[in-house]
């Protein structure tokens, strides 16, 4: 929307990121934005390399590698600070029991609730659903096994390991006050606490002179996301954490721990410190072959009602008459769907997806002002639609 508005009016726009989308990319690759790029670092170090750490072949409840125990207590006792990052909140995102295969889920949304340990609470990170948590199964009264890891879990274990550097929590569950996260940050920063713990909060922007160590322990989710940008999102992430280390006199080291180390993400961001476009080249290729953005054009239609069979009922009416509206023999426009979106059912209500693709933009936008009628048209009581024109993921 800012090159759209500078556009309009004749003003420059300056788009600047270390991790710029592969839309971005693209344009100033083929001359449609102009290139600046700051090749080094302000600081004294330049930016660390980035270090795999192979779970394959650990225990799944094996959360602390030896080699991450080690770097940070070789950093505490150099007198350095760490942070270390896990993309998910709560203490464990999956409670069933193992006897009974019993689970835990959200009646309004039917995803599974994240076990908050401290509140003995099963939470919905979507609706705010919440029920008490008893650690035997109501079923069959068996012992519940508590799976994956959150920013809790790490928190505890790290605690119980380091107790004496003082750990802090970065979340959305620990910053949702007033000042929270001015406070945290604070406290990390005047050396209260050595380690810093959280989600994506704390891969971004800060500027920590003595953190010494950055270290990625819950990521691999990430990149199971039923959507075309989670490769993209994960390096991302991965090269932000990385820029938090080593900004003092003192180098960095970064640590990413992954059962997936032969995935072209880790292995582009070790490689990003030689060739910072790597990822870019090999997303694109990629992205090149399933017709994806930057070459494509998306155009997603959401359908969404308490009834599910009114909600499909809309989503099919929609999709056939997009479908019979392409011209006979185009091959540049596509109708995908109509199909369940990913996140299926949210606060109680069916959730369904059509996806509309062109390859040829121009063709793409003429037809798209011919079939707005069948886009805008008019739907039954309880049941909603919402147009999405570039959507930034399809969830």
């Amino acid at each position: 929307l800012a090159v759209v508005r500078g556009r309009q009016l004749g003003c420059p726009v300056v788009l600047g990121s270390a991790t710029p989308s592969l839309e971005s990319w693209r344009n100033a690759r083929e001359g449609r934005y102009g290139l600046l790029r700051l090749p080094r670092r302000a600081t004294p170090r330049p930016v660390p390399a980035i270090d795999l750490v192979d779970l394959r072949g650990q225990p799944a409840d094996s959360h602390l590698s030896a080699e991450l125990v080690e770097a940070l207590d070789e950093t505490f006792a150099a007198g350095g600070k760490a942070i270390v990052l896990v993309n998910r909140r709560g203490f464990a995102p999956v409670v069933e029991c193992p006897g009974c295969g019993a689970g835990f889920h959200c009646p309004s949304c039917g995803v599974a609730l994240v076990l908050h340990r401290r509140a003995r609470r099963l939470r919905c990170h979507y609706c705010g659903y919440h029920q008490p948590y008893e650690p035997t199964c109501p079923a069959c009264g068996g012992e519940l096994a508590e799976l994956g890891l959150g920013t809790q879990r790490v928190e505890e274990e790290l605690a119980e390991r380091f107790a004496e550097v003082g750990v802090l929590r970065m979340d959305a569950d620990t910053t949702a006050g007033r000042h929270a996260h001015h406070r945290l940050l604070s406290r990390f920063r005047d050396g209260e606490a050595r380690l810093l713990v959280g989600t994506q909060l704390v891969a971004k922007g800060h500027d920590f002179r003595d953190v010494q160590l950055a270290a990625v322990v819950g990521v691999d989710h990430m990149l199971n996301f039923p959507d075309f940008r989670s490769a993209e999102r994960t390096w991302a992430l991965v090269t932000q954490l990385a820029g938090r280390a080593g900004r003092g006199d003192v180098p960095g080291r970064v640590l990413v721990q992954t059962r997936h180390p032969d995935h072209f993400v880790f292995r582009v961001a070790v490689e990003g410190v030689r060739d910072p476009d790597a990822f870019y080249t090999e997303e694109a290729r990629v992205r090149r072959i399933f017709a994806q953005p930057p070459f494509a054009r998306l155009v997603l239609l959401h359908v969404e009602g308490a009834d599910r069979d009114a909600a499909w009922r809309v989503a099919g009416e929609r999709a056939a008459g997009l479908r019979g509206a392409v011209p006979e023999g185009e091959r540049t426009i596509q109708v995908l769907g109509p199909v369940s979106a990913p996140l299926g059912r949210l606060v109680g209500r069916w959730r369904f997806q059509v996806l509309l693709r062109g390859t040829d933009t121009g063709r793409f936008r003429a037809w798209l002002r011919e079939v707005r009628p069948i886009l805008r048209g008019p739907t039954p009581r309880g049941v909603r639609t919402g147009i999405d024109v570039d959507p930034r993921h399809l969830l």
